[in-house]
């Protein structure tokens, strides 16, 4: 007997003599189903499908994603979440408190036309950070052996901070990754 089972059910075997059966399972590649093959001699074996419960919704506050998917990576000395207006979500790192809401507003706003920034560079904190590249998207701004990340999502905007012992790419996929999860979710 081969029974596949989705990733929406759950099968329940039962039999009248457990020793005799043999039941093997193993999950797909795809790690949403699995497959159980059943040997057994002669004993009928009865399969049960019942629906999963729903797992709960785990959700997570600005500051968990600030502390978690970007400082707890080490790839981000400083990191923040604001919105388009420059309002401070959650912040954290070398940056916390230093980052204004006029800054960021100008920011978010270079994402669009980043030639005041070429021309002057940015400032966070009082501290002017040279404008290396912008797609409208995400912008890269440096300081020294240092720099900034920041990535515009629908409705927020995200900046890390890396320093001289953090590799500026490592940063670069933590913040971007962050960026399209929370776009996929609409933010």
């Amino acid at each position: 007997m081969f029974i596949q089972i989705l990733n929406d059910e759950v099968a329940l075997l039962s039999w009248t003599n457990p020793p005799t059966v043999n039941l093997v399972g193993h999950a797909n590649d795809d790690g949403k189903t699995l497959f159980f093959h059943c040997c057994y001699h002669l004993i009928p074996i009865k399969v049960v499908f019942r629906p999963r419960q729903p797992l709960p919704i785990i959700t997570m506050s600005w500051q968990d994603y600030v502390s978690n998917n970007l400082l707890g990576t080490g790839t981000c000395s400083g990191a923040l979440i604001a919105g388009h207006d420059g309002s401070i979500w959650a912040e954290g790192g070398d940056i916390k408190g230093r980052a204004s809401q006029p800054e960021l507003a100008l920011i978010s706003k270079g994402f669009e036309d980043a030639s005041g920034f070429q021309a002057h560079g940015a400032y966070i904190g009082g501290d002017r950070y040279i404008f290396l590249t912008s797609d409208g998207t995400v912008m890269r701004l440096k300081k020294g052996t240092g720099g900034v990340i920041a990535v515009k999502t629908g409705q927020a905007m995200i900046l890390a901070t890396y320093n001289d012992t953090i590799q500026p790419g490592q940063c670069s996929v933590v913040v971007e990754k962050l960026g399209d999860y929370l776009k996929s979710v609409g933010y």
